[in-house]
């Protein structure tokens, strides 16, 4: 925001991010006001140039050095496979999650456990945040019989612009079932 003395002046204010033009706007009742979303982490010296009228001359505002820093991590939600469900090695099937941030989500990882979320292995890696994925089922399963056994859970890593991540596991263990061990 620029205020512009006296208040009755008009004309436009623009700001800038160093050489950038951020945008310009009209000045109403002696202020200037910009909102710039998802400026990148770091410094930015920023100013203001108002326009002038027919009454007042064009002034430009010192620098400001605007210090910004997103520290906030995306937040994920896993939807599928959330708990109970049985994926069948070879089969294809959707993994789906969401994941906001309050700049831009810039990539997912997908990993799943076999064990109970005591280690992960990768299912992809920097992956568009487009909430969904379609995975061919890979062994092994988990299952020694004809019973499932639900020991499997999926993770969802989204990371941020600036470096923030976020995730979510599933709710529940779902089962990776093998018909061929089935069959043993």
């Amino acid at each position: 925001t620029a205020t512009v003395a006296p208040g009755t002046a008009t004309g436009t204010v623009e700001f800038k991010d160093g050489a950038t033009s951020l945008g310009t706007v009209p000045v109403v009742g002696g202020m200037a006001s910009l909102s710039v979303p998802l400026l990148p982490n770091g410094i930015h010296p920023s100013t203001a140039i108002y326009s002038g009228d027919d009454c007042f001359a064009t002034s430009t505002s010192d620098i400001l050095n605007q210090d910004v820093r997103d520290e906030d991590a995306p937040v994920v939600t896993v939807i599928s496979p959330n708990g109970g469900e049985v994926f069948f090695v070879g089969a294809t099937y959707k993994l789906v999650w969401t994941a906001t941030d309050d700049k831009v989500v810039t990539s997912v990882d997908l990993l799943l456990s076999r064990n109970e979320g005591a280690t992960y292995e990768t299912i992809s890696l920097g992956e568009p945040n487009d909430g969904s994925y379609v995975w061919t089922t890979t062994g092994p399963g988990a299952n020694v019989d004809a019973n499932p056994v639900f020991k499997a859970l999926f993770k969802v890593v989204a990371h941020d612009g600036a470096g923030n991540t976020g995730e979510d596991v599933s709710n529940n263990k779902f089962a990776i079932f093998d018909l061929a061990t089935e069959s043993l």
